[in-house]
């Protein structure tokens, strides 16, 4: 996987964007002013940006490396698979979502057993 050619903007609109070329197609990571967290880091490198000479590789690589430090992974748009939104990812909330799924499953298995043993017992 060949990436290069990297840039870091900011839209009309205050958005921050991350440009590169990947396998020669160009990709963006696309950073909403919604998200405050992400905005921040981001807005933290971008006016860096100066005092580095425009080195836009490093200061993205930054960015990238403190979103991920802040729990942040990066999901590509279904319509435009070449955008990728930095979207929070909570560990201990999947984690518990699992936890419930295992406790409803072992309930069911234990209904479906009564329920087995209830009709094995009126049979006659």
């Amino acid at each position: 996987m060949l990436v290069s050619d990297y840039r870091v903007l900011v839209t009309d609109e205050g958005d921050g964007i991350i440009a590169f070329l990947n396998n020669e197609i160009m990709s963006v990571v696309l950073i909403l002013k919604s998200n405050t967290i992400a905005k921040e880091i981001f807005d933290k490198y971008h006016d860096q940006l100066s005092a580095f000479k425009f080195k836009y590789y490093a200061i993205a690589k930054w960015i990238v490396r403190d979103l991920r430090k802040e729990g942040f992974v990066f999901k590509a748009l279904q319509e435009y698979p070449s955008v990728y939104i930095p979207v929070y990812y909570n560990k201990e909330a999947e984690h518990a979502e699992k936890e419930k799924l295992h406790w409803f499953y072992y309930e069911q298995e234990l209904i479906r057993k009564k329920l087995s043993d209830i009709s094995s017992n009126n049979k006659y």
